[in-house]
C-alpha cells in the first residue's frame, strides 16, 4: 500500500481528482471498473487545514482498494493509524486519535500485520 503525505499542490490535486472520480462512480458517470483502471490505488494524508493551530485536522483519503473513503482526524497519529490500516473505521476514534498514539501502541509494523491478518480472516 502506498501512503502519500500531501505536501505539494500536485499531490493535493491528484487526491482531489481521485475523490472526484469516485463521485463519478457514485453518480453513474463512470463504472467502478473504469475508476479502478484509471485512478491511483493509494492513500493520502492531507495536512491542508493545519493553518488553524487551535483545531488542526488531518484528512485521510483511502483508495487502496477502489472504495474511496475520506475521514478526518484530530492528530497525525490518528491519521497514520487509519491510513496504515491499523483501524478500519473511526469507531472509538477518541481512544486512538491522540498525540502519541503511534508510540504508545508499540511497533506499528506489527500492529499493521495483526490488523491486516484480522481483515483477511474476516473476508
Amino acid at each position: 500500500m502506498e501512503i502519500t503525505i500531501v505536501t505539494t499542490q500536485s499531490e493535493r490535486d491528484e487526491m482531489r481528482r481521485v475523490l472526484d472520480g469516485y463521485y463519478k462512480v457514485i453518480s453513474g458517470e463512470i463504472s467502478k471498473e473504469e475508476f479502478i483502471r484509471e485512478y491511483p490505488m493509494k492513500v493520502w494524508i492531507d495536512t491542508e487545514d493545519l493553518e488553524d493551530d487551535k483545531h488542526p485536522s488531518f484528512t485521510v483519503v483511502d483508495n487502496s482498494c477502489g472504495e474511496c473513503f475520506e475521514e478526518d482526524f484530530c492528530t497525525l497519529d490518528g491519521a497514520v493509524l487509519y491510513a496504515a490500516g491499523v483501524y478500519y473505521t473511526c469507531e472509538h476514534q477518541d481512544d486512538w486519535d491522540y498525540e502519541g498514539a503511534v508510540k504508545d501502541g508499540g511497533d506499528i509494523k506489527k500492529r499493521m500485520e495483526v490488523a491486516h491478518g484480522d481483515k483477511e480472516e474476516r473476508l
